[in-house]
């Protein structure tokens, strides 16, 4: 699931210490966080191995440090699944705290992802994971404005894949919150909002 070629700077003894670690997402953590994002991937998945330890944020952790190495099939799959397990975590996940501050001080890169699954769902237009995953990102992105054209990623992977259900469900989610956030509550009153209450 990992590109290996890319695993050049992890220290030899890394699996070795992750084995013996009872913490993995912890270690996983905290190696996102630095940006280290190949140790993320295989904390993480030594997470999901431990099958009493394989939970919905293990399977989005998994999915983030994938999305990080571009590795967007298996991404979405990892994604996908932890959303089985927890369907009703997309409507409250921010990533952007995932991406935040860490131990080291550097900055998260959700900005450099986002772009880059953006130009992902340019470069190969027929391609649904890219669509799921910029709609997934935009989502959980923490940015109202994200939020609201991830609309647009999940109508794009409805033309591919018309039955999608979690593609469904979301883009429904997405349009009533539109809706609420458009209208004006029974007996508002802009210049009093207690009026008729």
């Amino acid at each position: 699931l990992i590109p290996w070629d890319i695993c050049e700077n992890v220290p030899e003894d890394f699996d070795r210490t992750l084995r013996k670690s009872n913490f993995p997402m912890v270690i996983g953590d905290m190696a996102f966080k630095r940006g280290n994002y190949v140790q993320a991937a295989l904390a993480f998945r030594d997470a999901l191995d431990r099958k009493e330890r394989a939970t919905p944020a293990g399977a989005f952790a998994f999915g983030d440090a994938l999305i990080a190495l571009r590795n967007y099939r298996f991404a979405e799959r990892n994604i996908r699944a932890g959303l089985s397990m927890a369907p009703k975590w997309a409507d409250r996940l921010d990533r952007h705290g995932v991406y935040g501050p860490g131990v080291a001080g550097k900055k998260g890169d959700l900005e450099k992802h986002l772009a880059e699954v953006e130009q992902f769902t340019k470069d190969y237009t027929k391609t649904a994971s890219g669509w799921f995953l910029l709609g997934y990102l935009r989502m959980t992105s923490g940015d109202v404005g994200l939020r609201e054209k991830a609309a647009e990623a999940f109508e794009a992977l409805l033309s591919l894949q018309p039955g999608d259900e979690l593609a469904t469900r979301y883009l429904d989610l997405l349009r009533q919150e539109k809706l609420e956030i458009g209208s004006d509550p029974v007996g508002s009153d802009p210049v009093n909002p207690l009026a008729g209450r």
